[in-house]
């Protein structure tokens, strides 16, 4: 009787003996452990950070999951963003609407197609949260370039020949940035890379990030 008991034992342990072997056999397979020795002759097994596997755009997208959480709003139209990108599409500038909690948060007015108003209500609201308060803002469009011009969220040698500017705060001033956004670019988003815009935001975020 003993001796069957050892054995069905025997049987159970070497089943997941082989079990263990196919798992981290699939493992090294797929790039996620890496086995051998160290410098010193000794014996290791490494797992690797899946981040490894991750794109810089994932990346900068996971990042704001997780290590530096933030809040991102848009308003007007599509920014195309991956599937994994957390957001909150509004469809008005409001109080109740930017409500955050988080560490960074950013404002994403995409108006590529000139589609959307900017009323004076907007205005003050994105004075409040922008140049009075601690969010950033990204702008894309023509249309409204004048009056964020009078309103001084940009200037004019700033933003010439560019679709749209960006905001961000460092060392309590706030910063206007150019160049993020031109011709060039929309004639490559609508022909070539549908993501581009989605980047370049995740891009302004990571300076954003990088510079705090």
């Amino acid at each position: 009787m003993m001796q069957k008991v050892i054995k069905i034992l025997l049987v159970i342990i070497g089943s997941i003996v082989v079990i263990i072997a196919l798992i981290t056999a699939t493992l090294v397979l797929t790039g996620n452990v890496e086995i051998g020795f160290d410098s010193n002759g000794n014996f290791q097994v490494e797992i690797k950070n899946n981040n490894d596997n991750l794109d810089s755009y994932d990346q900068i997208i996971q990042s704001t999951l997780t290590t530096y959480p933030t809040d991102i709003f848009v308003y007007g139209e599509d920014c195309k963003f991956r599937k994994n990108v957390k957001f909150k599409q509004i469809d008005k500038l409001s109080e109740e609407n930017l409500k955050s909690d988080k560490k960074y948060k950013v404002i994403v007015f995409n108006d590529l197609y000139d589609k959307t108003d900017l009323t004076d209500d907007d205005i003050a609201v994105l004075k409040k949260y922008v140049l009075e308060g601690d969010y950033a803002l990204f702008y894309t469009g023509r249309k409204h370039m004048d009056a964020f011009i009078a309103n001084g969220f940009a200037t004019e040698q700033v933003i010439k020949e560019n679709i749209g500017f960006a905001l961000r705060h460092s060392g309590g001033t706030v910063i206007e940035t150019g160049g993020l956004w031109d011709e060039t670019s929309l004639e490559y988003y609508e022909t070539e890379n549908p993501e581009l815009l989605g980047e370049s935001i995740f891009i302004f975020i990571e300076r954003i990030i990088r510079e705090d």
